[in-house]
């Protein structure tokens, strides 16, 4: 009996990434994955219709997409693309193989269940509880938050919206930059992203700036410079570096306090993949932990950095396989 092939997906407002996925024993693998430009694309359609030919047409069991959207059902229509994607005419050019479109956000989440240790760094080691709840937490352009909770078979994904709730300064050190955080994010009302993420990382600097009587930056002081500066030394950039890991921490200890995260927390996302090093030197961890009178929980809850750059591509795998067992 042939094995079974499933069609994934990780579709960005930047670029779209596809691939097939088998089962390797125990393991799910990618056995291949094209990256599309999305500038150089009419459409998702087009990037599918490609990969197929290349790949000669395969028989593929289910597919499912990760998608940077809100999904209604079997549609989406893409936040930053003029996209629009129904299940039903992916499922048509795929043989009429059960097809499902998910959130990116959902995709990440369920990809815990294929990462191997070796895709892991430790931040603390806890005492993990088995099926106890989880938490991942992804910032990267934006800021993702979802729960994980066992169903009796699996870990069940619950998708939020944790990057639009308020955010609040989690220690007054933030407090005399919050004048200038609300000033750089636009408006009187700061979010989880405004903050914590790629997006927020230009607020968080232009306020440390204006902060240290610095002149604010003509244009956005993104992750990779902000990164650069830091190394070279600039006040500025490590004072933002050294905050940012603080909020980062503080929020993922809140989320994992309010879901008693036993099973562990899974910082995913493309900054801390990036910024692994400086994640591990303590600042995070130790704003992660600083939750009297509850530190305790907080301090004996795992927490792992997860390395995988294909983690939604492989989340997707992971529900397109369900998509299977269901069937």
């Amino acid at each position: 009996m042939a094995a079974e092939t499933w069609l994934c997906a990780d579709i960005g407002g930047t670029k779209t990434l596809l691939g097939l996925a088998r089962r390797d024993g125990t393991q799910l693998r990618i056995t291949r994955c094209d990256t599309f430009i999305a500038a150089e694309l009419s459409g998702f359609y087009e990037a599918l219709d490609r990969f197929l030919g290349r790949c000669g047409h395969p028989p593929v069991t289910a597919a499912c997409l990760g998608v940077a959207g809100p999904v209604d059902g079997d549609h989406v229509r893409m936040t930053n693309l003029s996209w629009d994607i129904h299940a039903r005419d992916v499922s048509a050019r795929l043989g009429g193989a059960p097809t499902r479109l998910a959130n990116d956000l959902e995709a990440t989440a369920a990809g815990i269940d294929a990462v191997t240790p070796g895709q892991l760094t430790a931040l603390q080691d806890g005492r993990r509880v088995e099926h106890a709840p989880q938490l991942v937490v992804a910032a990267g352009t934006g800021l993702g938050i979802a729960s994980r909770i066992w169903n009796g078979r699996h870990y069940q994904v619950v998708p939020g919206e944790c990057g639009h709730m308020n955010w609040a300064p989690p220690t007054a050190a933030f407090d005399a930059l919050l004048p200038h955080l609300r000033r750089a994010a636009g408006g009187e009302r700061l979010t989880n992203e405004h903050v914590v993420s790629g997006i927020g990382l230009p607020h968080l600097y232009a306020a440390v700036a204006a902060d240290m009587g610095q002149a604010v930056p003509s244009q956005p002081v993104h992750g990779p410079e902000l990164a650069e500066r830091a190394r070279a030394g600039e006040a500025v950039a490590q004072r933002v570096v050294a905050l940012f890991l603080a909020a980062y921490g503080s929020l993922a200890g809140d989320h994992a306090l309010a879901v008693l995260a036993r099973g562990g927390v899974f910082i995913a996302g493309g900054i801390a993949q990036k910024w692994v090093t400086a994640m591990q030197d303590g600042r995070f961890i130790e704003a992660f932990r600083a939750k009297p009178p509850y530190a305790h929980i907080a301090a004996s809850l795992p927490v792992h950095v997860v390395t995988e750059p294909a983690l939604p591509l492989i989340g997707a795998a992971v529900l397109a396989e369900r998509l299977t067992q269901a069937a």
